[in-house]
């Protein structure tokens, strides 16, 4: 599950990214697409759901020792911008507490690169 929700989220970015580069290419925009906020609210809503589930899961994963999970660990540090302050409260940090510290030991350089730009919720 986590996986699939991880593809969709880079999926929706490079989405985002080509729009964006299209829009600049652009000078007016169309009188009658339908409005971007609204589809942008729900693309938000989106995000922040899939990025709870990936966090959720491959911590659950590293708690029980799994290998491979550990290798996605720096992608979780990249999905924490989308999720809000309660998310990280009760689904990062939460299920980090549960994960055995030594799988969490060769990804220190990333966590500490993460210190001087958000709180320091992770630790």
């Amino acid at each position: 599950m986590a996986l699939f929700c991880d593809s969709q989220l880079k999926t929706q970015d490079e989405r985002e990214r080509n729009q964006q580069s299209e829009r600049e290419g652009k000078d007016k925009k169309k009188e009658n697409e339908k409005d971007p906020d609204s589809q942008l609210e729900v693309t938000e809503k989106q995000k922040h759901m899939f990025g709870c589930i990936v966090v959720e899961n491959i911590l659950l994963a590293m708690r029980y020792q799994l290998s491979r999970a550990g290798d996605r660990f720096p992608r979780l540090l990249e999905l924490i911008p989308l999720l809000d302050e309660n998310a990280r409260k009760s689904v990062f940090v939460n299920n980090a507490k549960k994960v055995p510290c030594w799988m969490f030991i060769r990804w220190i350089s990333q966590m500490m690169a993460l210190v001087c730009f958000y709180t320091l919720f992770v630790f």
